[in-house]
């Protein structure tokens, strides 16, 4: 894609040489005549923004000083790349030529004309390299840091804070103590008091047989019957 170049010139003449120039080295151009021209162009926004304006100073309506400071200044273009051409040795001298990239002085040849612009062009390309590399950058740092997030909060979900893990395991605990009503396989927990006389008798009625059982002496049940057997 051809570069383009927007030609701010008001002398017919000069205007047409630099149109020759340009065109003879492929360059896409856009003419115009006045400071207002400029300024009117640059505010409407659907036009196409040039890669190097080839600016006079000495302009009807608003001179190239006024033209410069607008464009730095209130639109803050300061990746337009700006030639100053004039022959007004003094005007280039200016501190407002500062706002310029380059300040040329007429006369000058064309191919001198060709590598001046050339060489905004270089420095344009390298700085939106530089930018696009700067942007990558960013843009992995903050998919490094989202992704960092994301980790955090997954282990932040997966585990426990310990006063949770407190909470788990004191409930654990409780379930896994044992029934104080719970008897035991292989002895009886619970103690059956005794009495005072030295035999209980249990009567089903009148005509059923007496069954002794042994006093309970305050021991485990089997013990009681094992020495009631042994006896």
């Amino acid at each position: 894609m051809n570069k383009h170049i927007l030609v701010v010139e008001d002398n017919a003449s000069t205007r047409e040489l630099f149109l020759d120039i340009l065109q003879a080295f492929k360059f896409k151009t856009t003419v115009l005549r006045t400071g207002q021209e400029v300024i009117d162009y640059f505010d409407e926004e659907t036009n196409e923004r040039p890669n190097v304006l080839l600016l006079d100073i000495n302009l009807p309506e608003k001179n190239g000083v006024y033209v410069l400071q607008y464009l730095r200044g209130k639109l803050k273009l300061n990746d337009l790349k700006i030639l100053v051409i004039t022959a007004n040795h003094i005007a280039g001298q200016m501190p407002e030529m500062n706002l310029a990239d380059i300040v040329m002085t007429k006369p000058f040849l064309p191919n001198m004309l060709k590598e001046k612009i050339d060489a905004l062009l270089t420095e344009q390309t390298d700085a939106q390299s530089a930018d696009s590399v700067e942007d990558t950058v960013n843009k992995e740092e903050t998919n490094e840091v989202t992704a960092e997030a994301k980790a955090e909060d997954t282990v932040k979900t997966e585990i426990p804070s310990a006063k949770d893990a407190d909470v788990t395991m004191e409930a654990s605990i409780v379930r896994l103590a044992p029934d104080d009503n719970t008897l035991d396989d292989d002895e009886t927990e619970a103690v059956i008091p005794s009495t005072s006389s030295n035999v209980d008798r249990i009567t089903e009625d009148d005509d059923s047989e007496t069954v002794e059982m042994p006093a309970m002496t305050g021991k485990t049940l089997r013990e009681d019957i094992k020495e009631s057997r042994t006896i």
